[in-house]
């Protein structure tokens, strides 16, 4: 089963493990889906540069991120390693610098 639209989205149920489906029109773009009844969409993409791995990506929760945003997302980021990028590591990086002013700040 692939999921088209939001009504697919929301006939999807909880099972006793986590399980994923797959999204149409996105290579790698899936929804997977927790026992506690989150479900949050997931990006994974070969990278040139990374051999042997699958980088994924968390993408958004369904409450925050619509089908058609999160299909926009997962396209812009497959653009960007088909350019040589590593969204992965842009995103930890910026999370890291989210924080650097905190542990340089002195009380």
């Amino acid at each position: 089963m692939a999921i088209d639209t939001a009504n697919d989205i929301n006939k999807l149920e909880c099972r006793d493990k986590d399980y994923s489906v797959s999204v149409s029109g996105v290579a790698g773009l899936s929804l997977r889906i927790y026992p506690n009844g989150k479900k949050e969409y997931y990006l994974r993409y070969s990278h040139p540069h990374i051999e042997g791995k699958r980088p994924r990506m968390m993408l958004g929760k369904i409450e925050d991120v619509s089908l058609h945003e999160v299909k926009y997302k997962a396209d812009t980021i497959l653009d960007m390693v088909a350019k040589g990028s590593d969204p992965k590591a842009i995103q930890q990086k910026e999370q890291t610098n989210k924080y650097t002013h905190l542990k340089t700040h002195h009380l």
